[in-house]
């Protein structure tokens, strides 16, 4: 645990690190530092590579947050070693030169280091939640993904061809109407659009406008929204009973202690959770049965003695 946490930290710093280098003025002054900070984060996160690999071996690799933090560590590897063993004057100056200037450009992927971190602690099950849910409907998002922009693609072509001439900034080229309609989605300068194809007598622009609108908005964009949440309402509760609070937190105890990858006691923990949800509803079905049996039987009796006493 507190390897985890003095990891959590190094990240964070790191990441803190890289937004503060965006600034012209504290990437010039603060250059050596930072240097030297980039070799402190590469030898934490080797250790840590070397750490999960021992522990793990090779099951370290079937959790993909695993290889992207190793895919970080290595790219920090080489850009920290290319420099020291290729040496100005060399013939592989110029490309080696060229590949680290490619490699600085993917400095961002670091970042992701953080939010693997982040879904990986326990006080953060919501953000948890909220990352299985996308999971859970990712192929289903990616479908009305795919008929939006096919849906955007054919209005293009159409609007393309219609309003060239009446409005060539925004409907010039098949690019430039892309772009456009991608900027419509967010119902920003409709109405200009409008009044600039109304000015040249192409006012009925309005009629492909609202129908572009209607369909991505009310035919693509609320069935995904509803389609999250309904996969959010499917994970459904980790402790159907608060009261069972205690169990619950002695079974992740328990599978906190078995051998494997993070990876794999979070699915072993859903699994066995989920058991444990199927247990409860049967013994709420059966004593839901016998209450109703209770009350069939009771009010037979009842029935049964009115009859007799007339």
């Amino acid at each position: 645990m507190l390897f985890r946490l003095g990891v959590v930290v190094v990240v964070c710093i790191h990441t803190l690190m890289l937004v503060a280098q965006t600034f012209a003025a504290v990437q010039i002054r603060g250059e050596w530092f930072f240097s030297v900070l980039d070799a402190v984060f590469l030898c934490v996160y080797v250790v840590e590579a070397l750490v999960k690999l021992v522990a793990f071996g090779l099951d370290y690799f079937r959790d993909p947050w695993n290889d992207i933090d190793f895919l970080v560590m290595g790219l920090m590897l080489l850009d920290f070693t290319l420099p020291l063993v290729v040496l100005p004057g060399n013939a592989w100056f110029e490309d080696v030169m060229f590949l680290l200037r490619l490699l600085r450009i993917f400095k961002g992927v670091r970042a992701f280091r953080l939010v693997h971190l982040l879904l990986s602690l326990r006080g953060l099950e919501s953000l948890q939640e909220l990352a299985g849910t996308f999971a859970l409907s990712g192929r289903s998002i990616g479908a009305i993904l795919l008929l939006m922009f096919t849906c955007l693609f054919i209005f293009s072509v159409l609007l393309r061809d219609l309003f060239a001439r009446s409005d060539p900034e925004r409907f010039g080229h098949l690019l430039d109407t892309v772009f456009t309609l991608f900027q419509l989605l967010t119902l920003d300068d409709w109405s200009f659009i409008y009044r600039d194809s109304a000015q040249q007598g192409a006012s009925y622009i309005i009629i492909f406008l609202m129908a572009y609108i209607l369909i991505e908005y009310f035919t693509f964009l609320n069935p995904l929204l509803g389609l999250c949440q309904r996969s959010h309402g499917c994970r459904g509760p980790t402790v159907l009973d608060p009261g069972l609070a205690e169990d619950d937190k002695r079974l992740a105890q328990l599978v906190e202690r078995l051998e494997g990858s993070e990876r794999q006691k979070q699915l072993l923990l859903g699994h066995l959770r989920r058991l444990a949800q199927v247990e409860r509803l049967q013994q709420e079905l059966r004593s839901r049965a016998a209450t109703s049996d209770h009350i069939v039987d009771t009010f037979f009796e009842t029935a049964e003695q009115d009859f007799l006493r007339h």
